[in-house]
């Protein structure tokens, strides 16, 4: 079973992953930084919404 998972998180951290990985950093750096504020203010905002629970 151990050599199983070994086996498996190799696999996952193999050199064919990494491309992908580096393709979805080099887009997402494209994107303007956005504020602690900036942040705090589009949390609230989703949160607060009054239909979020469904009603």
């Amino acid at each position: 079973m151990a050599y199983l998972f070994r086996s498996v998180l190799l696999q996952s951290l193999s050199k064919t992953a990494r491309p992908v990985w580096t393709t979805m950093q080099r887009n997402m750096s494209s994107h303007n930084k956005e504020t602690d504020e900036e942040f705090d203010q589009r949390w609230k905002a989703y949160f607060d919404r009054p239909a979020i629970d469904g009603n």
